[in-house]
């Protein structure tokens, strides 16, 4: 997906929530307010990493160092995460590639956990917003990248297939997330 392409599917993702549209990935991501309000939408969740706007470099590394240990570490359970070159290079604003390859994972993450699902495609599209692009999330080089990494393997442009431990720890931690909900709703042990 090329980087105007990307900023149209941004932007067509937050049209739909009524977010004005992005002119600059780089620029406007630079604080993390916009990724953590993208990350939410695309997860129907409501995190909130105590983000301050602010242009001043430190304040916008404090700001993806809380992305880091909210959505990274915890929700995403560090299927990526940023490290200091990157959290700065993410809060200086002008390298347009390390924001595109923050948003092309978020979605790609997005993706790889759709499995976890119980419900048909039918009844996902009763409750939730569907936005579909025919563009690759990844170009043949970025494809290249990720494979090389063993954390994801990417067939082709289109198809992202994750490596058999991916999937059992990913099953795992469904099904412990799916007890710990059901040890919530058991009231029996609180008499």
């Amino acid at each position: 997906m090329e980087s105007q392409d990307l900023l149209k599917f941004v932007n067509q993702i937050f049209a739909k929530k009524g977010i004005p549209p992005v002119k600059n990935l780089a620029q406007d991501f630079s604080d993390g307010i916009l990724y953590e309000k993208l990350f939410n939408i695309l997860y129907d969740e409501r995190a909130d990493c105590k983000l301050v706007k602010s242009p001043q470099l430190d304040v916008k590394m404090q700001n993806w160092n809380k992305i880091n240990a909210t959505i990274c570490f915890n929700y995403l359970q560090q299927q990526f995460y940023l490290v200091a070159p990157t959290m700065k290079a993410l809060a200086q604003g002008k390298k347009q590639e390390v924001i595109q390859t923050m948003i092309k994972h978020l979605i790609n993450s997005t993706q790889g956990t759709q499995f976890e699902s119980y419900l048909s495609d039918d009844a996902i599209r009763d409750i939730a917003d569907v936005v579909q692009t025919d563009m690759e999330l990844y170009n043949e080089e970025e494809a290249s990248q990720l494979n090389q990494s063993h954390a994801v393997q990417v067939q082709g442009e289109k198809q992202v297939k994750l490596e058999e431990s991916d999937i059992e720890h990913l099953q795992r931690s469904a099904e412990r997330k799916k007890r710990e909900e059901e040890n919530e709703n058991d009231f029996s042990r609180d008499i």
